[in-house]
């Protein structure tokens, strides 16, 4: 999946955190088998300036190399909603992995946001998380007995908050008809060849051998004064 800042592409871009950015050499779990979701929240009071951006990535910290990871996406109260639930394949343990979202969303400001991941382990503390003091309600959600509640709220000793973030940037505006861009591929540091045109900011190549090793370009194309 490729993508790329095309005609008219200037705005913020910028990481939004629920923690305090570091790991304090922590994580939270049973110590056994467990299946639970962890978020960070955003209320709609609080996103309101979020108008016409996108998220494009989740980051995360896992810490159990058992466990089975996918980043996911929710919308409104308690939530709603699931937008976004993306496998996370070999995750590295024990530091920020970076998740590009196959399907970068467009933020819904009117609605309660929540960025997290689901969990699947056998074992272990498989969640990474700050020193706190827990932002408690935003930075410290966490799906358990089939019930969304706060860390402090399963336990006052669990006064921190999940080292999650998302990407945030103003998304492509329609596509200009002026305006293409051509898509050049090289396989195995051969001959760059024509791939495709598209007049959108992204395009996805679904005729690639994993074993290979590819490299992409991208040209813009427009008419001016004829």
């Amino acid at each position: 999946y490729l993508d790329w800042w095309g005609f008219g592409g200037i705005g913020i871009d910028e990481w939004i955190h629920g923690d305090d950015g570091v790991n304090d050499n922590n994580s939270i779990g049973t110590g056994g088998a467990v299946e639970f979701d962890v978020a960070a929240r955003w209320d709609a009071e609080q996103i309101w300036y979020f108008t016409d951006l996108v998220i494009s990535e989740i980051a995360f910290f896992p810490a159990e190399s058992s466990a089975s990871y996918s980043v996911r996406l929710w919308t409104g109260d308690n939530p709603d909603t699931m937008i976004i639930d993306q496998a996370v394949n070999s995750p590295v343990i024990g530091q920020w992995n970076y998740v590009t979202l196959q399907n970068p969303v467009f933020i819904d400001v009117t609605k309660d946001l929540w960025v997290g991941y689901h969990i699947n382990t056998p074992t272990g503390y498989p969640a990474g998380v700050d020193d706190g003091p827990a932002i408690d309600g935003y930075g410290n959600m966490i799906y358990y007995d089939s019930v969304w509640q706060t860390m402090l709220e399963l336990s006052p000793e669990l006064d921190c908050n999940w080292n999650i973030a998302c990407h945030i940037s103003f998304g492509p505006p329609p596509p200009n008809p002026d305006w293409v861009y051509n898509i050049y591929r090289q396989t195995n540091s051969g001959e760059f060849e024509f791939l495709a045109t598209t007049p959108y900011w992204h395009y996805q190549d679904s005729s690639i051998v994993l074993e290979d090793i590819y490299c992409y370009a991208v040209t813009a194309v427009w008419n001016k004064n004829n």
